[in-house]
């Protein structure tokens, strides 16, 4: 079977050529968005969107704690959370609200700028659409280079990186210390070459693992601390590109949970982790008890799987293991193995992405039209 033709997989390919050009075109663009005096007086900063664009402001929050520390208050609370639910006071002018779209069609996107200028917050869309009604909604319009795709890949990358570029601007602006984006593009750089040379051997390790899981029913992915967002991500690959039901669990709750799901023998585990990390011992318990319950296990890490306490004969894709203070380099980049499976059972199933290729019917399929409410 012919795998590697298929748009998913070549928008993973495509990242190799778009990363430096769009951390450039980000950087040029938040450098002298906000004024300065008004970056230093932030102390909170709202991360929120829908969808993959959530998921890049949960995977942003590493780089955030890097570069912030305890000097700001920054959370990335789910959209219906930021709009709906999370208290806010009367005037909040040094909180700092980002609001990701990047296609900027969403009402709740939109509904959560209008909340943020109701009470006085900074508002900022990161969005590729300058002309969206969510670029509109927005005190600033923080541009991505990558322009939105489907599924959503490189907006999701260009989103991420943005966040980061942000994120480094503001220590820069609050500690005087100018060097934090260049030591943060020369750490990209590093990571992003070992990634990429590496992505013809992680093609084939995940071609073979789609072909030892082409009689799987369904999938999981587990994963801890922050690459439990890249999970998340995986699983909403899958439903776009192959439409297969694809769960997300932590490796303490899949023995609460996740191990029960029957049939046994119908489902595909894969595991996300940094051999140095915390929660390595339970990765690999979570790994041993899948096998023993006759599941195909995939291991996803920079170490092999004997190496983490796993004896078990797994599926195994190596991954570079990032620096440590610059961690957070590896969420831009620990999806793709997870993602390039999506692409190849979506193959395997001759499945239109997103299930059908008839219009939606806009009456019942309101992700712009819903009504919005400012609280």
């Amino acid at each position: 079977m012919e795998y590697t033709e298929n748009k998913l997989r070549n928008l993973c390919r495509s990242l190799d050529d778009q990363a430096i050009t769009q951390f450039d075109f980000a950087l040029a663009h938040f450098r002298g968005l906000l004024p300065d005096e008004k970056l230093r007086r932030i102390d909170r900063i709202i991360l929120s969107g829908c969808g993959d664009s959530y998921l890049a402001c949960v995977e942003a929050l590493q780089a955030f704690s890097f570069y912030l520390g305890d000097g700001c208050q920054v959370m990335a609370p789910g959209i219906i959370e930021a709009t709906r639910y999370l208290p806010l006071e009367e005037q909040e002018p040094n909180t700092l609200i980002v609001a990701v779209s990047a296609g900027g069609g969403s009402a709740r996107v939109v509904e959560l700028l209008e909340r943020g200028k109701k009470h006085g917050c900074m508002t900022v869309a990161l969005t590729h659409n300058a002309e969206s009604r969510v670029a509109k909604a927005a005190d600033y319009i923080y541009l991505t280079k990558i322009a939105p795709d489907a599924p959503g890949l490189g907006s999701y990358y260009a989103s991420m990186l943005s966040l980061l570029i942000l994120a480094a601007v503001l220590s820069e602006v609050r500690s005087g210390d100018t060097k934090a984006c260049t030591e943060l593009l020369e750490a990209l750089l590093e990571y992003h070459v070992l990634f990429m040379r590496r992505f013809d051997r992680i093609d084939e390790d995940c071609q073979a693992a789609a072909e030892e899981m082409k009689s799987a029913k369904g999938f999981e992915v587990i994963a801890d601390g922050p690459q439990f967002a890249c999970a998340e991500f995986v699983s909403a690959k899958f439903a776009e590109a192959s439409g297969d039901k694809c769960t997300v669990i932590d490796s303490e709750n899949f023995f609460h949970v996740n191990n029960m799901i029957a049939p046994e023998l119908a489902y595909g585990t894969m595991l996300l982790a940094w051999s140095d990390e915390a929660n390595i011992g339970r990765i690999a318990d979570a790994a041993m008890f899948a096998y023993s319950k006759g599941r195909y296990v995939f291991l996803i890490c920079d170490k092999e799987p004997s190496e983490v306490g796993i004896s078990a004969p797994v599926g195994f894709c190596r991954i570079p293991l990032p620096r440590e203070d610059y961690r957070f380099l590896g969420l831009l980049y620990a999806y793709i193995p997870g993602t390039l499976l999506a692409s190849y059972r979506a193959v395997q199933q001759g499945s239109a992405y997103f299930g059908t290729a008839e219009k939606v019917d806009p009456s019942v399929f309101t992700i712009a039209t819903s009504e919005i409410i400012v609280i």
